[in-house]
C-alpha cells in the first residue's frame, strides 16, 4: 500500500504544468514615446541661473511646408511647397535685447532732425499738430527764446587794417595762438643762457687740450699715466688697407703692421685716448681726443672717484656714506655752480657742450662727463674733407682704359 502510494505521488508530480499567459502592459499608452516615436524637444535653455535665460529654439520653421492649400472664400487653391526649408534656429535672451539708438546717421540733416524731435515734443504738449522738419524755415523759427540759436556779429573789417578784437573785461587772459609752433634749436632758447662749459676744469683738464698739455696738467695734479692708446682716422684706416691688399698683403697681423706704417708714413697716427689714476683717492680720469684734422684736441673727459664698497649697513658706515654725498655734491656746486637742468643735474647745452654730474650705487660712486659736442662734428668734416684727396683704384673696367694726352 505504500508502494502505491509513492509512485502515484510521484506521477503526479511528473505530469506537465502549463503556465498561464498574463499581460502587463508595460506603457501607459500603446505607442511608447521613445526612439522614433519620442516627442523632440521644442527649446533648450543655455545659460543657468542666476544669468538671464537665453533660450535655443530646435523646431524647424515649416509652417510654410504645412500650409499647402489656401482657402480664398468658397474655392481653394492648392500651392506647392519649397522643395528645401533650411532650419533656422530663433535665440530669444530674457530679458530680451534692444537695438542702440541711431544718432545723427545723415550728418547733414541732424539739426534738422534735432529741431523737428524738439517741435514735435512742443505740438504734442500743447495739444497742437507736430511741424515737418522739411517745412521748417530757419527765419521764421517756432520754437522759444531757450532753442534760438544766436546769430553770429562779425565786426567790421578795413582792407587796410587787421581786425581787432572789442576790448571787453575778461577775468582770464587769453592767449594768443600762433599758426606754427617756433622751437629754439638749443636749451639757450629756453632757459635762457646756459653755462660754457669750456671754461670748465676737472682735476685742471679742460675741453680743447691736447696730448702734452694734458699730461703735463696730470703730472701737476698727482695723477699717474695708465695708458696711451694710438689711432688711424676711419677715412685713412679704409685707404690704407686698401693700398696693403693690391700690394698682396692678406694675414691680418701683416695687415695692421702695413696699416701703420702707411699712417707712420704720412703722420696720421695720434694719440686718440688718454688714462689717468690716482691710487690713494680712487680716481681715474679717461681722456679721448680728435684726429690731426682738428688739431688733435680733447673733447670727452671721464672722470671716476669710486667709493668704498666694503661698508656694512650699520649707522656708522651710513653716517659716513652720506658724508661723501654731501661734500661730493656741496663741492660741485660751489666750483661750477647751480646746474642749468636740476633734474638731469647738467650744466652748459647738451646739444654743443656740456658737463653732467651723477652718484651711482650703494658705495656712492661719483661720475662726471665733460663733453664738447661740436668739436666731434668738426672732426669728422674735416677727415671727410681730407678723404676726397684719397686715390683709389677703379675696380670697374668696362669704359676702357682713359687716353693720356
Amino acid at each position: 500500500m505504500k508502494k502505491l502510494s509513492l509512485v502515484l505521488s510521484i506521477a503526479l508530480l511528473t505530469l506537465p504544468s502549463y503556465a498561464q499567459d498574463v499581460s502587463i502592459p508595460l506603457f501607459d499608452d500603446d505607442a511608447p514615446k521613445i526612439g522614433r516615436n519620442a516627442q523632440p524637444l521644442e527649446s533648450l535653455i543655455l545659460t543657468p541661473s542666476p544669468l538671464p535665460a537665453i533660450s535655443v529654439n530646435l523646431t524647424s520653421d515649416t509652417s510654410k511646408d504645412k500650409e499647402a492649400e489656401v482657402t480664398t472664400g468658397s474655392a481653394t487653391t492648392s500651392t506647392p511647397a519649397p522643395s528645401q526649408q533650411k532650419n533656422t534656429t530663433d535665440f530669444k535672451i530674457d530679458p530680451p535685447r534692444t537695438e542702440p539708438i541711431s544718432i545723427a546717421k545723415d550728418k547733414k540733416n541732424n539739426a534738422a532732425d534735432l529741431i523737428a524731435d524738439l517741435q514735435k515734443e512742443l505740438a504734442n504738449a500743447q495739444g497742437t499738430s507736430s511741424i515737418s522738419a522739411d517745412s521748417y524755415q530757419p527765419s521764421q523759427p517756432a520754437l522759444p527764446d531757450v532753442y534760438q540759436k544766436p546769430t553770429p556779429v562779425l565786426p567790421d573789417v578795413k582792407p587796410a587794417l587787421p581786425a581787432k578784437a572789442p576790448e571787453t573785461p575778461s577775468v582770464f587772459p587769453i592767449k594768443q595762438t600762433t599758426s606754427a609752433v617756433q622751437t629754439p634749436a638749443s636749451l639757450e632758447g629756453l632757459f635762457g643762457q646756459t653755462h660754457d662749459v669750456r671754461g670748465f676744469a676737472v682735476s685742471g683738464m679742460t675741453l680743447g687740450m691736447t696730448p702734452e698739455e694734458v699730461d703735463e696738467i696730470a703730472d701737476i695734479e698727482g695723477f699717474q699715466l695708465v695708458r696711451a692708446q694710438r689711432g688711424i682716422t676711419l677715412f685713412r684706416t679704409s685707404y690704407y688697407e686698401h693700398l696693403c691688399r693690391n700690394a698682396k698683403v692678406y694675414v691680418l697681423d701683416h695687415l695692421r703692421d702695413c696699416i701703420r706704417s702707411h699712417a707712420r708714413a704720412d703722420q696720421q697716427e695720434y694719440i686718440s685716448s688718454m688714462t689717468f689714476k690716482k691710487p690713494e683717492t680712487k680716481e681715474y680720469i679717461q681722456i679721448l681726443f680728435s684726429s690731426p684734422a682738428t688739431d688733435n684736441v680733447s673733447y670727452k673727459i671721464y672722470y671716476e672717484n669710486e667709493g668704498d664698497n666694503s661698508l656694512t649697513l650699520t649707522q656708522k658706515n651710513l653716517a659716513k656714506q652720506l658724508r661723501r654725498k654731501e661734500a661730493f655734491w656741496r663741492l660741485m656746486f660751489e666750483t661750477y655752480g647751480l646746474p642749468d637742468d636740476s633734474e638731469l643735474i647738467i650744466w652748459g647745452d647738451p646739444q654743443k657742450s656740456y658737463m653732467q654730474a651723477t652718484m651711482q650705487g650703494t658705495a656712492y660712486n661719483a661720475y662726471i662727463v665733460l663733453e664738447d659736442k661740436e668739436i666731434q662734428d668738426e672732426d669728422y668734416f674735416a677727415q671727410e674733407e681730407e678723404a676726397r684727396d684719397l686715390t683709389y683704384k677703379m675696380p670697374f673696367s668696362f669704359a676702357g682704359a682713359e687716353s693720356e694726352e
